[in-house]
């Protein structure tokens, strides 16, 4: 029945990213020059040609979004940053924070019995 009315968006395998060589996870707070719309679409478009993004989401505060990126190296995440990301015309700053351990992750959400 959750399949039939679209509750259930998807099934996926749960991978180690260690264990298929992308030792980095960062997050990364990115603000834009301006929202207007050609340049808002030019960042979804990058965003969604790379693969090593795999969450991003427009933030209220002071960053218009955080992308969850996975990479193989700290240097695999640098050519990310100047090659893709610092290239949308409209992307103002980039503030990277990289993860040192994960206490937890989960993709299961917190339903009322």
């Amino acid at each position: 029945r959750m399949e039939r009315d679209g509750v259930i968006a998807g099934n996926v395998a749960i991978l180690d990213p260690a264990s298929v060589g992308l030792h980095v996870t960062a997050f990364a707070q990115v603000s834009l020059e301006d929202h207007h719309p050609d340049s808002v679409y030019e960042f979804d478009q990058m965003v969604e040609d790379l693969p090593e993004i795999l969450e991003c989401h427009a933030m209220s505060g002071q960053h218009d979004y955080q992308l969850k990126v996975v990479c193989e190296s700290i240097e695999a995440y640098d050519r990310l940053l100047s090659q893709h990301i610092l290239r949308v015309k409209a992307v103002q700053t980039v503030n990277t924070s990289f993860v040192l351990r994960t206490n937890k992750s989960t993709t299961a959400l917190p339903l009322a019995d």
